[in-house]
């Protein structure tokens, strides 16, 4: 209950704002680089409006029929390097 409902913090000048849902990821996306969120446990990745999206899926207990999964970003000065890893 203490925690923020969403979150903008800043490495190597990239700007990542972060939501357990969805829908409360920050609506001003200004220049905002990545967005992660979660919640469903469905892995996804995509881009709109020049902004990166993901969810990293899940890695913990399994739920419904989905996949485990998970991702590593590695931040880099001009990209944004993903690597998705199934368990």
């Amino acid at each position: 209950e203490r925690l923020p409902i969403n979150l903008v913090i800043e490495i190597n000048d990239c700007k990542i704002g972060m939501a357990h849902e969805k829908k409360d990821l920050p609506q001003n996306k200004g220049d905002i680089d990545l967005m992660i969120y979660g919640h469903s446990h469905q892995y996804d990745v995509y881009t709109q409006e020049n902004v990166q999206y993901i969810n990293p899926g899940s890695c913990g207990r399994k739920r419904f029929s989905l996949p485990l999964s998970f991702i590593i970003a590695e931040i880099k000065k001009d990209e944004i390097v993903l690597e998705k890893i199934d368990l």
